[in-house]
């Protein structure tokens, strides 16, 4: 059963582009939320960023906190390339 992960990102942001690399390098499909690229789908991103306690030191910081990753609605952030391929594959995510 294939699960569902969307990312939140931005195209304008090297995190994201790199999550996203890390993602289709490993064959996992995934839905996209581009966040620069309109209102609505930034203000679906600030709703969760704005409601969740994940993203707590991020608003402290001024920050704005992409990459996300959902999976099956659970959100999380990533600290880099290592440890977003550790996400995939202790999720088994990879095809």
């Amino acid at each position: 059963m294939e699960r569902k992960v969307t990312i939140y990102g931005s195209d304008y942001c090297p995190d994201t582009v790199e999550a996203k690399d890390l993602f289709e390098k490993n064959k996992v499909e995934y839905d996209y939320v581009d966040i620069s690229s309109g209102t609505a789908p930034l203000a679906k991103f600030l709703k969760i960023r704005d409601t969740s306690a994940l993203f707590d030191n991020i608003r402290g910081k001024g920050s704005i906190g992409i990459p996300t990753i959902e999976l099956e609605g659970r959100y999380y952030l990533f600290g880099g390339a290592e440890e977003i391929q550790k996400f995939i594959d202790g999720n088994k995510l990879s095809a």
